[in-house]
């Protein structure tokens, strides 16, 4: 239906579940070289405090970013150095063109509450992990 782009897209979103950090480090490290300590402020900042990553997220997934190829890094001092490689503009690029959606703000409203109103019409289908999975969703809507 979607083609092989969208094939592509979806692979790289099933692998990449739970992407928002991903994202917000991706995006953070494209514009300057950055530690672990400078995402964590970054991110604080850009949601008021409402969420500082603990180094125990930061730091795992800087290393899994780092080893799929989506960030350089440069060690210096005893301090490794991120940036955001080839291959991680490519993602950000994809994940921010999904197949289907202009990326007009007022599309992907739309499209979330046809999603909303479908996932009302089925609530009696849904399991307590897509509950879960919901209220989580739910979390990240709230820091808008």
């Amino acid at each position: 239906m979607f083609g092989p782009r969208a094939r592509h897209y979806f692979h790289n979103a099933m692998r990449m579940r739970g992407f928002g950090l991903k994202y917000a480090i991706l995006s953070i490290a494209s514009d300057k070289e950055v530690t672990g300590a400078d995402i964590a402020n970054i991110i604080g900042e850009r949601t008021n405090g409402h969420w500082v990553p603990s180094p125990g997220i930061i730091y795992p997934t800087l290393k899994t970013l780092y080893e799929d190829g989506y960030l350089n890094m440069r060690e210096e001092n005893g301090k490794k150095y991120y940036r955001t490689s080839e291959k991680g503009r490519s993602l950000i690029n994809e994940m921010t063109s999904f197949p289907g959606i202009d990326n007009n703000m007022g599309s992907v409203i739309s499209s979330m509450e046809n999603y909303a109103q479908f996932l009302l019409d089925r609530k009696d289908e849904l399991g307590e992990d897509d509950r879960r999975r919901i209220k989580e969703l739910i979390k990240q809507l709230e820091l808008l």
